[in-house]
């Protein structure tokens, strides 16, 4: 009788604790938050500091789309080319695709988290963790194939 009492209580207090969160306060929704601060703090300090040299040879690149490139996969040209072309030439343009990319990374990260079976603590922390990591925070503010 006690096994069969103790196999139903985490039952119920899952089912109190589902009930307890809403769906603004869920892991999912709090994931969600997190990768929205990170795409508009990578958005806002976008065109402060200037164009990266990459950035500018990778716009030169995108000028001629080649399959191959003798230093530089054609992924990262395509990508400038279409930034170029659908947003326009400036900083804050070129930077809003590695900025979506990082958000998404973000919301990938807590939804893993999620699906592994953790809780909306775990899932936030997840989230954050990803979004305070300086190699991140770096390579998600200039529009470049990540070598770190």
């Amino acid at each position: 009788m006690s096994g069969a009492a103790s196999a139903t209580e985490p039952e119920a207090v899952q089912e109190k604790m589902e009930e307890r969160t809403s769906r603004w306060t869920s892991g999912p929704a709090i994931v969600f938050y997190v990768a929205v601060v990170k795409l508009i703090v990578q958005l806002l300090v976008a065109p402060r500091y200037g164009f990266h040299v990459d950035e500018l040879y990778f716009l030169g690149c995108s000028e001629h789309l080649d399959w191959g490139y003798i230093d530089q996969p054609p992924l990262i040209i395509l990508i400038a080319f279409v930034a170029r072309h659908t947003l326009g030439e400036s900083l804050l343009a070129l930077r809003f695709l590695p900025a979506l990319a990082g958000a998404l990374l973000v919301w990938v990260t807590g939804s893993i988290t999620r699906e592994i079976g953790g809780a909306r603590f775990a899932q936030a922390f997840s989230a954050i963790a990803v979004l305070v990591s300086p190699a991140y925070l770096f390579m998600h503010h200039l529009l470049t194939p990540e070598r770190i």
